[in-house]
C-alpha cells in the first residue's frame, strides 16, 4: 500500500512540474517572420490552392499590358506542374487566372506562357548554293 502512494505521489509530483502539452504547431521566427514548425507535414507536389480566400495574384503579382506576373522565385499557390517538352521547362498553373506561367531565371520571376505558341529558335544547316550550268 505504501508503495501504491508513493508511486501517486510521485506521478502528481511529475506532472505538476511538467509543461503544458500542446497540440497547436511550434511557432519560429526566421528572418524576422513568424513562421509555424509543422512536424511530420510533407509537401507533395503542387496542390496547395486558395480557393475561398483573396486571389493570390492581387496581393503578389504585378500588372502589365500581358495580363500579371509574378516576381521573385518562392510563390507555391500554383496547382500544377508539367513539363514541356517543347520549349524544355515546367509551366506551372495558376488556378485563379486559369493559365499557365513559367519562371525565366533572367528576369527573376514567373511570366504567363503566350496563348499563340511561338516557335522555339531551330538551328539550320546552311545550305550551299546550286550552281546551274
Amino acid at each position: 500500500m505504501k508503495k501504491i502512494l508513493l508511486g501517486i505521489g510521485a506521478l502528481v509530483l511529475g506532472l505538476s512540474f511538467a509543461s503544458e502539452a500542446s497540440a497547436a504547431p511550434a511557432r519560429v521566427v526566421r528572418g524576422g517572420r513568424v513562421g509555424v514548425v509543422r512536424t511530420g507535414y510533407v509537401r507533395t507536389g503542387y496542390t496547395r490552392t486558395y480557393f475561398g480566400k483573396t486571389p493570390y495574384h492581387l496581393h503578389n503579382g504585378v500588372r502589365f499590358s500581358g495580363g500579371y506576373y509574378f516576381p521573385g522565385r518562392a510563390h507555391y499557390h500554383f496547382s500544377a506542374r508539367v513539363w514541356s517538352p517543347v520549349y524544355h521547362r515546367y509551366h506551372y498553373y495558376d488556378p485563379y487566372l486559369r493559365c499557365y506561367y513559367y519562371y525565366d531565371p533572367i528576369l527573376i520571376r514567373y511570366v504567363p506562357v503566350p496563348v499563340v505558341p511561338v516557335a522555339p529558335v531551330v538551328p539550320v544547316a546552311p545550305v550551299s548554293p546550286v550552281v546551274v550550268p
